[in-house]
């Protein structure tokens, strides 16, 4: 990540996020500490398995990464 500098890192779910940062009670979006400086966010697998989310819920949280990164 340092190498390549990218503006933005998304994880998709919260498990691996947690277990990469060591923290407990992950919340969706954007993460308060940023990993090397980079604006991180966690967001909801697209995954067809994943049904706890709805089609409307994935693009509201897809659409916040999406506002973000315009601006």
């Amino acid at each position: 990540m340092r190498r390549f500098a990218p503006r933005s890192l998304a994880f998709l779910g919260k498990r691996a996020y947690a277990a990469m940062m060591e923290v407990q009670g992950v919340q969706w979006g954007r993460q308060p500490v940023p990993v090397t400086g980079i604006a991180t966010w966690v967001l909801p697998n697209p995954s067809g398995l994943n049904r706890s989310f709805t089609v409307e819920a994935l693009v509201r949280a897809y659409s916040e990464l999406r506002i973000a990164l315009e601006s």
